[in-house]
């Protein structure tokens, strides 16, 4: 072969690839057409956390419900409700625990005697009856000897978003004797609101 023919060769060559190329482009341009299209947009797609707001009387302080003094045997007597509120967004679920209990004896008023605990054993704690009531029913009853630090008194009340119930004490004394002079019981609760 000669060098004529070889260069001519590659021409075909080089001839034929852009033939085949162009082919193909025309190929793929016929199923190219114009047609009427639309576009709408989705903006400002945002996600935000909601609350949780527990109040109480509508502050986050402590308060008192029931204040008693000079109590006496086969006494009772109601607190002064005080209301708890889901100020949040969303809706919870309340627990109701006791965040601590001191019982004390006083001191020794006769006829106690010398020993605080002479007599027939029974102190204050023991005869004295606390009762729990959310919304004006009772939720909770027992001695305050047979309750304890840490324990749940009320488990998973709904308390939906921008809701309120109200929260309240009562007591009672059995018919205790003079064992219980001077002495006294004081209770904390700790309230818990949880997303529902």
């Amino acid at each position: 072969m000669s060098d004529e023919n070889t260069i001519e060769l590659n021409r075909r060559r080089v001839l034929g690839g852009v033939v085949t190329i162009g082919a193909a482009a025309a190929a793929a341009g016929a199923g190219t057409f114009a047609a009427f299209n639309d576009t709408e947009s989705s903006n400002n797609n945002s996600v935000s956390a909601g609350t949780l707001d527990l109040t109480v009387d509508g502050s986050s302080s402590p308060v008192s419900v029931l204040s008693v003094s000079d109590a006496v045997p086969s006494g009772s007597g109601t607190g002064s409700a005080i209301t708890l509120a889901n100020g949040g967004s969303v809706d919870g679920t309340l627990d109701i625990s006791v965040a601590a209990i001191d019982s004390s004896e006083n001191g020794t008023d006769d006829p106690e005697g010398s020993d605080p605990d002479e007599g027939t054993g029974v102190e204050l704690e023991d005869a004295l009856t606390i009762t729990v009531s959310l919304g004006g029913t009772n939720v909770f009853s027992d001695t305050v000897a047979s309750m304890s630090t840490g324990q749940t008194i009320v488990s998973g009340q709904a308390l939906n978003a921008n809701t309120s119930t109200d929260f309240n004490l009562s007591y009672s004394i059995s018919d205790a004797g003079n064992e219980i002079q001077s002495d006294s019981v004081s209770i904390d609760f700790d309230f818990t609101l949880t997303q529902a």
